[in-house]
């Protein structure tokens, strides 16, 4: 079995926030959390466990697409007993009224990946968040009054599209933004009896060619560090 996580046992903790980039996991972990001891390291995915007020909470990256998000989280639910893990990251966007900043907690992921079919026998798998941790995300972003969204987005293969005029169907769908890793995270979590979901800044308007400068990506994003870590109070270890 190949192992992309080299913690021991019982140094993760049962609640995983999981962000793309290894330094934004060394940032919050190093201005968030109290105690923190680094717990990974292999291929430079450093991964760290700590407290936020009371509750252990580990930080542990994904890397980019959804074959990587999903091999680190098949490993933390199965190897490491992970009950739940929270996506933050940074996705773009086309609608018209969703402006760069805003946040947007994804309800459900639909796909241009394979994975979840091949995952689902060929059926088409309907890619959604644990509930209970959503409404934990969605009560943490309400009591913030910060500008947040709640619905579908699209995980995309392809960071750079080849037809980008076909994006326009994501519009007519009602799509609110695209990532490239929550449809992955949402399958491996049906697979494993899991929770997971996921919340994210707008970092690019797409139709408006707009963006947050790359400091404001790994290290700005303060406001949803901190209502992800707002919303760990209303979720429990147990499933």
């Amino acid at each position: 079995m190949l192992v992309h996580i080299d913690s021991k046992p019982g140094e993760i903790a049962p609640i995983v926030i999981m962000p793309g980039d290894p330094l934004r996991g060394k940032y919050i972990a190093e201005n968030y959390l109290s105690n923190t001891t680094q717990v990974a390291s292999l291929r430079n995915m450093l991964a760290y466990t700590g407290y936020y007020q009371s509750k252990p909470v580990s930080i542990v990256p994904s890397g980019m697409g959804i074959p990587s998000i999903s091999i680190y989280a098949h490993e933390l639910y199965k190897n490491h007993k992970v009950k739940t893990i929270i996506r933050i990251g940074t996705c773009g966007t086309l609608r018209e009224d969703i402006s760069t900043g805003d946040l947007i907690i994804a309800l459900g992921a639909s796909t241009d990946s394979m994975v979840n079919r091949t995952r689902f026998e060929g059926y088409d798998f309907s890619a959604i968040a644990d509930y209970q941790t959503f409404l934990a995300l969605d009560l943490s972003a309400k009591r913030s009054q910060v500008s947040y969204h709640t619905g579908n987005i699209m995980s995309g293969d392809l960071l750079y599209y080849p037809a980008p005029e076909k994006m326009n169907v994501l519009n007519r769908m009602n799509i609110l933004g695209v990532d490239m890793e929550t449809a992955g995270l949402y399958g491996v979590m049906a697979e494993h009896g899991c929770k997971a979901a996921a919340i994210m800044t707008v970092a690019d308007h797409i139709s408006k060619g707009q963006s947050l400068d790359p400091m404001a990506r790994e290290t700005g994003l303060d406001t949803l560090i901190e209502i992800t870590l707002g919303a760990l109070e209303s979720i429990h270890d147990d499933l």
